[in-house]
């Protein structure tokens, strides 16, 4: 088929395309309009230095590997990053379904609309009854209390992003939601109740080193081992007394979230300008196609 032919079939049928191009528009007209505004928080942090070692972890590691070992106290080098443990920890099940229950968030999260005209949440009530507290819609394995925690954890994850930057060693975190306050205030407390179960972690593994050093310490006969109980308890001191005065245990916040100004999603224009053109386009091809069937089926 050549220009001149296709330019012709193009000129033939051009009511037909016009009308598929303006069908295409008007329902993704519609489907733009219906989509909620999503807005997206972030935040930058870095791994905070006493949470994850230091060169004296290493020193003592190489003196008093093995009795450290049997204290239950990490001070060597380990092939897993304790900020990797962090930072999966913030995506994991068990600390999202936490989250979302100790911070009354089960509720907004799942029941939480937007009003598409004033753009304010509200709460579906045909989802969740807050005079009976109970929730009217079945969602994914639900039991009494609510959502299951593996439902919590893919319809919050799936808004959470954990990016790092391997030049620098920062870690930037971002959630999407439909309110921009609460996207920012959630954010927020994500990496506060991080660091509050990090810091609570480390404060009690501790603290169990310390009382299980001190009683060998007692009942050892040996003054090399005493000094070696000695110089562990001191360590595990160091450490208790690092996490015990530090907020921010476990990642420090350079740039903290903010209220987002503007929605991230959806580009209402591009996608309904998307839709347009792949509508022309595949309806032009359409008619060719036909076309050019016919044509031969005539010409046998």
């Amino acid at each position: 088929m050549t220009l001149d032919e296709l330019i012709s079939i193009v000129q033939e049928n051009k009511r037909w395309i016009f009308c598929s191009a303006i069908g295409a528009f008007m329902l993704s007209g519609v489907f733009v309009v219906t989509q909620p505004d999503i807005y997206r928080a972030e935040l930058l942090m870095s791994p905070a230095d006493q949470a994850f070692g230091s060169n004296t972890d290493s020193g003592l590691g190489g003196q008093f590997g093995a009795v450290a070992a049997v204290a239950g106290i990490s001070v060597t080098n380990s092939s897993t990053d304790p900020k990797d443990i962090a930072i999966a920890t913030l995506s994991s099940r068990r600390f999202i379904a936490d989250f979302l229950r100790s911070r009354n968030l089960l509720v907004p999260f799942f029941a939480g609309r937007q009003n598409l005209i004033s753009g304010e949440v509200y709460l579906d009530r045909n989802i969740y009854d807050p005079s009976t507290d109970t929730w009217l819609l079945i969602i994914g394995n639900q039991d009494a209390a609510g959502p299951s925690v593996g439902y919590l954890h893919e319809e919050f994850t799936n808004r959470l992003n954990v990016f790092e930057d391997a030049a620098t060693g920062t870690i930037r975190v971002s959630f999407d939601w439909i309110d921009r306050v609460q996207a920012s205030s959630w954010l927020y407390w994500l990496i506060e109740d991080l660091n509050r179960q990090m810091k609570e972690q480390a404060l009690r593994e501790a603290r169990e080193s310390i009382s299980f050093l001190q009683s060998a310490a007692e009942n050892t006969a040996y003054t090399e081992m005493r000094t070696v109980y000695f110089n562990l308890l001191e360590f595990e001191m160091q450490k208790l007394m690092l996490a015990d005065i530090r907020e921010e245990y476990a990642f420090n916040v350079l740039d903290p979230a903010i209220i987002p100004d503007s929605r991230q999603s959806p580009n209402r224009l591009l996608i309904v300008l998307v839709v347009t053109v792949l509508a022309t386009f595949f309806s032009i091809l359409a008619i060719v196609y036909i076309r050019v069937n016919f044509d031969s089926k005539h010409s046998t």
